[in-house]
């Protein structure tokens, strides 16, 4: 008979553990609670994003606005918060030789290109094959010979950006974001 009580009081005491909660106020949080508490609140996946720079291009509109590129700027004006996955910079032999310090340093591959028509097509070859690694394609400056490659990418789930001094070019390449940079992607002497 004293078993039986004392396993009575071994039950009653197993209840006032599991309603301790109640008394205070509070509902027992379960397992499950706390599992779908942690993911009410919403991860941040910051966005991918991928930089094909014409730099003969880019170069010209910067001088043409009274100043030097400032590359460092340039990619921070970009990137923002973003994760820069991959950035390419196209240009001649001489124009990569004298810039290739600041854009190596700031994790830029160089490429070189023979000329204007060799250069549209190393950019949409490059921008096709990096499409399926980013969430967003910057092309600096966009240009109008690359409107095709950016309805592709579009189609492709590629949010596609441009950059550059001078407005876009009328609705040749029109992107889904443009970045109109200023003074503060100059050295100005």
């Amino acid at each position: 008979d004293r078993n039986d009580n004392r396993g009575d009081r071994n039950d009653n005491r197993g209840d006032r553990n599991d309603n301790r909660g109640e008394r205070r106020g509070r509902r027992p949080a379960s397992q499950h609670d706390r599992h779908s508490a942690s993911s009410a609140r919403p991860r941040q996946i910051r966005q991918r994003l991928a930089v094909l720079l014409d730099l003969e291009r880019i170069l010209r509109e910067a001088e043409s606005k009274g100043g030097e590129l400032a590359f460092t700027k340039l990619f921070k004006a970009l990137v923002g918060r973003r994760e820069l996955i991959r950035a390419i910079a196209y240009g001649s032999s001489e124009q990569i030789e004298a810039h290739a310090g600041i854009l190596a340093g700031n994790g830029v591959e160089l490429q070189i290109v023979p000329g204007p028509d060799a250069l549209a097509v190393s950019i949409a070859v490059d921008a096709m094959s990096i499409a399926a690694k980013v969430d967003c394609l910057a092309l600096v400056p966009g240009e109008e010979a690359l409107a095709p490659l950016a309805k592709s990418l579009r189609a492709n789930g590629v949010r596609v950006e441009s950059a550059s001094f001078n407005e876009p070019e009328g609705e040749a390449l029109p992107p889904q974001k443009h970045h109109e940079l200023g003074e503060e992607c100059l050295f100005t002497p």
